[in-house]
């Protein structure tokens, strides 16, 4: 492109009226042209930049693999409407009812636990006690369940709010009217309804 610029300046040093005329024309029409171009590379690199974690959690794993060969934009779509499933605070009744469900079994496990205690001193039975240290490693197995779920939705939370900024500041860089732009607004709104 620069060589095309060279050029334009090199056809406006000829004293020729209607070539100098042609070369001022074509010069403003590839610099025009040339600017057109460093913008949308601009943009085309900024959007790369900002969506590169994508490309980076399919190769690290931390996005699923049936991701693989979409289009970052049609990723960045379906996780947050995966996210939006996942991530209610309100309406999340699976996990929530998950949890407590956890938490009553926890619960009986220990009445249980208590119950076999008290047949063990009184009978000194090594099978009972067997079941007691596995009810025992039962209730830290689900006490851990319960845990990581809360984490899991934590992380999701976390996650949602970077997407949110990535999305801000992709929409406060990137032109008016394109289409990435106009996609990165949709996004915010959902998203902005979604915390509502």
């Amino acid at each position: 492109m620069n060589e095309a610029l060279k050029l334009a300046d090199e056809m406006q040093k000829f004293g020729v009226t209607t070539m100098n005329r042609w070369a001022t024309d074509g010069a403003a029409m590839i610099r025009s042209q040339h600017a057109e171009i460093e913008r949308l590379r601009f943009c085309f690199n900024e959007w790369l930049s900002k969506t590169e974690w994508v490309q980076e959690g399919i190769q690290e794993g931390t996005l699923h693999a049936k991701y693989l060969g979409f289009h970052r934009a049609d990723i960045i779509s379906m996780e947050i409407d995966r996210l939006k499933v996942e991530i209610k605070t309100e309406q999340d009744l699976p996990l929530r009812e998950r949890v407590k469900a956890q938490e009553e079994e926890i619960d009986r496990m220990k009445v249980e636990i208590d119950r076999m205690k008290v047949e063990i001193e009184t009978e000194q039975d090594l099978p009972l006690r067997e079941r007691v240290k596995a009810q025992e490693e039962e209730i830290d197995s689900l006490t851990l369940t319960k845990n990581r779920l809360w984490l899991y939705r934590e992380t999701q939370a976390v996650e949602l709010r970077k997407l949110k900024e990535l999305l801000r500041e992709y929409v406060e860089k990137v032109p008016l009217g394109n289409q990435p732009h106009l996609l990165a607004e949709k996004a915010l709104k959902i998203l902005g309804k979604r915390n509502e």
